[in-house]
């Protein structure tokens, strides 16, 4: 069982006003798209997306997650056309053992999609990498998952804290985060893992090829928290709007 090192921390809000991805070098690029996204440039990003995507769409019976998976998706292909500068019909995804999407034969380019409530939002890096958004609902009721989510410090910091519902998204949100950077989906392990602020040390119970992981937390919008994982520290996080993008 690895031993991991993973250091926390919660950055300023961003004021997204980033205008231009990043072109050369290291890159990490945070895209945010509205779920009020107008409808000529959802039909634009459904006809960069395939049949089989279509169809996946077309399979929610409720409307806003047709158009969640559509931003998601279609979003996705106009960015990776965008940074590689290829044609579409070169882009081909994989997935792993645990269903994270990545992309063939792209060893330096990694992505995440996470998206809830009125937002999708889209990270884009030269490292393996996860990303996960919750709109901050003060009628929810967290307390019976605390037990068999959070360790026992965590559930200490979130039982004192001034917003506790705040505090349950917080780490939720890292521990979402790192294992979709990871690689693995949700496990019984989850309160093994302790995602407090400064450096953090535990066994986990999977396989990761990085022993030492950085997560970054922010509030955005004021009432959603996302926290982003990596394996890296040293990278510029950019934060940009959907219609930094030309939709012809």
């Amino acid at each position: 069982m690895p031993k991991i090192r993973v250091f926390c921390e919660e950055i300023s809000p961003p004021d997204w006003k980033e205008i231009e991805p990043s072109q050369t070098g290291s890159f990490l690029d945070i895209w945010r798209i509205p779920l009020s996204s107008p409808d000529h440039i959802i039909e634009h990003l459904k006809g960069l997306m395939t049949d089989e995507e279509i169809q996946q769409a077309n399979r929610y019976l409720k409307k806003e997650d047709r158009i969640r998976h559509i931003l998601g998706k279609g979003f996705l292909r106009k960015l990776i056309q965008l940074y590689l500068n290829e044609p579409q019909k070169s882009i081909q995804f994989g997935k792993n053992r645990f269903n994270k999407p990545f992309l063939i034969e792209r060893d330096h380019f990694h992505f995440n999609i996470s998206h809830s409530g009125e937002w999708v939002v889209i990270v884009l890096a030269d490292c393996e990498v996860g990303i996960d958004l919750e709109p901050l609902d003060s009628r929810f009721e967290y307390k019976d998952l605390l037990a068999g989510i959070f360790s026992s410090s965590e559930i200490e910091f979130i039982e004192n804290s001034p917003i506790p519902v705040r505090s349950f998204y917080k780490i939720w949100t890292r521990k979402e985060a790192l294992l979709k950077g990871i690689g693995q989906g949700i496990t019984d392990q989850l309160s093994e893992y302790c995602l407090l602020d400064g450096l953090q040390g535990f066994n986990f119970s999977g396989k990761t090829t990085y022993e030492q992981w950085h997560i970054r937390s922010f509030i955005m919008n004021s009432n959603y928290y996302v926290s982003l994982a990596l394996p890296s520290k040293n990278h510029q996080l950019r934060f940009l709007n959907w219609d930094s993008l030309p939709f012809g």
